[in-house]
């Protein structure tokens, strides 16, 4: 009898332990080295709740800032690269070569292509996706369409990108130029057109990292000969093309490194430093605004903090910070545009009791009690 009562004690004090560490607790994530995306009130990272276990796997999270809460999505491999895009609700990235796609809404993942060739690099606009393939020599635009579930080719002569907005698609060719495609026609258009030619001032022997919204493209390429601060590389500048009016802007003109652009209606965003690969470069993010010609420094540079990975949507801006104290987590932190304020974001994940294991624990445990009574009853009558 005693052996029955210690038990239900055991079960009861296992479920007050659990309830009491499910209300509340919260596990800080350490971001990775992954390029956050943002989309609505979405931010999209990876990371993992145990800095010392980054290297061997991470985790997909989103963070939904309208409720300030973090949600875990899957678990990706080690070393994989993984480049994350979102458009709406709908997050896609690349896992081990393959293209997968998840609805934070429905909360729905499906793997889209299961090929011998690599898959990466993919990019969502609405309902269609677009990605980079690799078939040993050759370079592809692929594409599926959600709503259709149908797969489509659009080039096989790529050297970066692609990016999408709307039904426009734009990448960079074998031959270094900038190429847009309309859905619709499947019409390939030309934006640059440089001659081959090294006498030529306008010729640009590289580009790369092309992005579009909208009627505007950027690029990075070579320009004016540009050198680092030490001489000893060239700089690439970035370039903005407006569709629409055929006019070519180049935004940047100096001696800094570019480690990453995005654009989203009339706002240019990106991270320069003063060196390339040192640990002791500054980074900082800077704005570009279209329709005034006006440059802006959004952070400062710090001897103690850098700034990387800036991604816009609508009227906020979200980029990385890093402390210069390895010790320091990784922070991702918000600008927002129309009231010039900063806010740095709690990344947690809620540890929350499985529901589902709790009803069966309940379910055993007026099981042990009416098995309690009856011995006792019985026992009782003897």
């Amino acid at each position: 009898m005693k052996r029955w009562i210690i038990y239900f004690v055991i079960l009861i004090l296992n479920i007050l332990f659990i309830n009491s560490c499910a209300s509340g607790h919260e596990n800080p994530i350490v971001l990775s080295g992954t390029h956050p995306v943002m989309a609505n009130q979405y931010i999209v990272f990876t990371g993992t709740l145990d800095k010392e276990s980054i290297d061997s796997g991470e985790t997909l999270y989103y963070y939904d800032m309208m409720t300030n809460n973090t949600s875990e999505i899957t678990s990706i491999p080690e070393n994989v690269g993984t480049t994350l895009d979102i458009s709406g609700s709908i997050l896609v990235w690349e896992n081990l070569g393959d293209i997968w796609m998840y609805n934070i809404t429905s909360k729905m993942m499906q793997k889209i292509t299961s090929d011998v060739y690599i898959q990466e690099r993919p990019k969502i606009s609405g309902n269609t996706i677009v990605w980079y393939e690799r078939q040993n020599d050759n370079s592809y635009v692929k594409g599926f369409s959600i709503v259709n579930a149908e797969y489509f080719t659009l080039t096989n002569n790529i050297s970066s990108g692609p990016s999408i907005d709307g039904e426009i698609v734009a990448w960079i060719d074998k031959e270094m130029e900038v190429e847009i495609i309309h859905l619709s026609s499947r019409e390939i258009i030309p934006i640059t057109n440089t001659s081959h030619s090294v006498n030529n001032p306008f010729y640009h022997p590289m580009k790369t990292d092309v992005q579009i919204d909208r009627s505007n493209i950027i690029w990075l390429d070579y320009r004016n000969n540009n050198t680092s601060l030490d001489g000893t590389a060239s700089i690439m500048q970035l370039i903005q093309f407006n569709i629409t009016t055929g006019i070519q802007t180049q935004v940047t003109n100096n001696n800094m490194y570019i480690h990453s652009i995005d654009i989203y209606g009339n706002i240019i965003v990106w991270g320069a430093s003063n060196s390339y690969l040192t640990e002791e470069f500054n980074t900082t993010i800077y704005t570009y605004n279209i329709n005034d010609n006006s440059t802006r420094e959004l952070t400062c540079p710090s001897n103690s903090e850098r700034y990387v990975f800036p991604s816009i949507y609508e009227n906020k801006i979200a980029f990385v910070l890093i402390s210069v104290d390895s010790r320091d987590p990784l922070t991702i932190r918000v600008y927002d545009i129309s009231n010039e304020q900063y806010n740095d974001l709690l990344l947690h994940l809620d540890i929350q009791i499985n529901y589902g294991y709790l009803y069966y624990i309940i379910f055993f445990i007026v099981i042990i009690c009416i098995f309690i009574f009856i011995h006792y009853y019985v026992k009782r009558k003897q």
